[in-house]
């Protein structure tokens, strides 16, 4: 007689455990927070080339010296809008920064760091087109950014 109360209530317990578990979505949540991590791991992934690019397999895809030097124009462009562009988002900060305006201070310094990166961005194509060399790594850029050498 006392053994059939135990069976009782250890199925009782087990029904009511597996409502709970019904009941908090630990499944759902379990899914959600697999797709964040896979989400932000994927945002930090750095994806490969799947093919290495030489200044001659330009020739190849269609790009002849003309086109080279329009794209040249147009990266020469892209780089002075840039650079245009954070200077005046580089006043405008010191000026909400002078008005106390902090947050939104902190906010235009993002915006600034952004144009700024695509203003470098740009300018390593640009070299890189200038170098005939596409496979150009960022330590010689940089050098030739530094010491400013004109081959």
């Amino acid at each position: 007689m006392n053994l059939r109360k135990n069976k009782k209530k250890q199925t009782s317990q087990k029904i009511r455990f597996r409502r709970t578990k019904k009941l908090f979505l630990l499944s759902s949540i379990k899914k959600q927070h697999q797709f964040i991590r896979e989400s932000i791991s994927g945002i930090f992934r750095i994806s490969q080339p799947t093919e290495e690019l030489e200044y001659k397999d330009l020739k190849i895809r269609g790009i002849n010296l003309q086109v080279e030097s329009r794209i040249i124009k147009r990266l020469s462009f892209m780089i002075r809008l840039c650079l245009l562009l954070a200077a005046l988002d580089y006043l405008y900060m010191l000026y909400l920064f002078i008005q106390g305006y902090w947050l939104a201070a902190l906010l235009t310094a993002s915006i600034l760091l952004a144009i700024i990166a695509h203003a470098f961005k740009y300018h390593f194509w640009r070299y890189q087109l200038y170098k005939k060399k596409l496979g150009c790594s960022f330590k010689e850029w940089l050098k030739d950014l530094i010491t400013f050498k004109d081959n």
